[in-house]
């Protein structure tokens, strides 16, 4: 009996180059929030061969800073914690940014880093299926401004979708026969 575990074992060797560096794949990302200004950034720089494009549902990128307007909304720990290592912001007008701000910061990063070429804004992504014959993800997506839908696919599926900028009301017995007028923080009306 051997006391060598390697014993019987293939080799194995790390691969110091991309993998299948000639094959093209597609990258779907759901949402231009922090995490897909990130990839739209991250992903040109890192990788090659990659067609890249990022759905987002809203008129503007930025993710629930874009979307949530009430009044007084901020980041809720220090700005200068976040925020992008390589883009740093060190002129804060507060220790805890107002929303709007952090929206400018994201958007100017954004254009800054070449992000916005992938993004395709007023496109949400209604629903995603992996196909396990063709080996992609089939996703459906529907333009919010006309209404139209198409599909796409992808090799890989990211979703880098918030869950603070979809409403999502409460279970409250009578809220729908409620007569007064309700908004939520995702759908705040501007002047209110």
């Amino acid at each position: 009996m051997s006391t060598n575990p390697q014993e019987g074992r293939a080799s194995f060797n790390l691969k110091t180059g991309p993998l299948d560096g000639h094959r093209r794949i597609k990258v779907r990302v759901v949402g231009a929030g922090y995490s897909g200004i990130y990839l739209g950034i991250r992903i040109p720089q890192r990788l090659r061969n990659v067609d890249l494009q990022i759905f987002e549902k809203n008129e503007g990128i930025g993710g629930t800073w874009w979307a949530n307007r009430y009044p007084g909304v901020a980041c809720d720990i220090p700005a200068h914690s976040y925020q992008y290592t390589f883009s740093p912001n060190p002129k804060w007008s507060s220790f805890y940014a107002p929303g709007a701000e952090i929206c400018a910061y994201l958007e100017s990063t954004a254009k800054k880093f070449g992000a916005m070429r992938f993004v395709k804004l007023s496109h949400e992504v209604i629903s995603c299926k992996w196909d396990q014959e063709t080996k992609k993800w089939i996703i459906n997506v529907r333009r919010t401004d006309t209404g139209e839908t198409f599909q796409d696919d992808a090799d890989v599926l990211i979703a880098a979708r918030g869950n603070l900028s979809n409403p999502s009301w409460p279970d409250i017995p009578g809220l729908n026969d409620f007569e007064g007028e309700t908004m939520h923080s995702a759908t705040w009306k501007d002047g209110c």
